[in-house]
């Protein structure tokens, strides 16, 4: 009986050596295995951090102004730091059209299409969207709180989550100078279109035709000349009145001698 029992006891003590044995393996997998993941959360951790400073970087320098608006049309965090300078008012968690949209008419078929649309996009696929986004208004009016009217260019996109849209970003520009510039551009076109008219006009007649045309231009502006030079140094009423038309058909005889050359 008692050899059974040592013999027993060896056995025993062989697996228990042996639980124990693999109990510490365990352990040590274990261990690693929480290292590893230590390491690697730690490691994402660092990526987001510098993911998340770049994306400040990038709002805190880039000359636009870009924010999130969410499903009930607040503007959400983060914004751009431009976004202040454009629409100069803090707008962070502010209502759309009480700030941004507040130009627009209410009354209008734009401001209608926009705000039917912006009701019906949100947790939709993105369908919906390419069916709805373009009643989005590209260009608006907006006055600041200093009574500066600007002109602001905007474009959207979508953010979907779970393929349905969440957010969408607003990227704006103030476009006011560039459209000024636009336009001064188009008026000195025409202008110089009309000096190229007016030149080819002048190289479809004749030369003896232009010279009489501008001798006898300057003739006359130089009796217009003379003739205001006797008006303003006469008071005498009906003298005045005699040498004003005299200086009225002059003027007129200029205007018809320049439409029958063209000019």
């Amino acid at each position: 009986f008692i050899i059974q029992v040592t013999i027993l006891s060896f056995g025993l003590a062989d697996i228990i050596n042996s639980l124990l044995e693999k109990t510490t393996r365990a352990e040590k997998i274990l261990k690693d295995i929480n290292n590893e993941l230590e390491l690697r959360v730690l490691d994402r951790t660092k990526s987001l951090q510098e993911s998340m400073e770049n994306i400040n970087q990038l709002l805190n320098n880039i000359k636009q102004g870009i924010f999130l608006v969410d499903q009930n049309n607040k503007i959400a965090t983060p914004v751009s730091t431009f976004t202040k300078e454009i629409f100069e008012d803090d707008i962070e968690n502010k209502d759309i059209f009480e700030t941004i949209f507040k130009d627009m008419d209410e009354k209008s078929r734009e401001y209608g299409e926009f705000k039917f649309s912006i009701s019906c996009v949100y947790n939709q696929d993105i369908l919906q969207w390419l069916g709805l986004g373009d009643c989005f208004p590209e260009k608006i009016h907006f006055t600041t709180k200093s009574g500066k009217r600007k002109k602001i260019k905007l474009s959207y996109n979508p953010i979907f989550v779970d393929e349905e849209l969440k957010n969408i970003m607003y990227i704006t520009e103030d476009i006011t100078e560039l459209e000024k510039l636009e336009l001064n551009a188009e008026e000195t076109e025409k202008e110089r279109g009309r000096y190229v008219e007016i030149l080819q006009e002048l190289a479809n007649n004749k030369r003896e035709s232009l010279k009489f045309f501008f001798t006898n231009t300057f003739k006359l502006s130089q009796d217009c000349l003379n003739t205001i030079n006797k008006i303003s140094h006469r008071s005498h009423e009906n003298t005045n009145q005699e040498n004003i038309k005299i200086l009225l058909r002059r003027l007129h005889t200029m205007k018809g001698d320049a439409l029958v050359y063209g000019l």
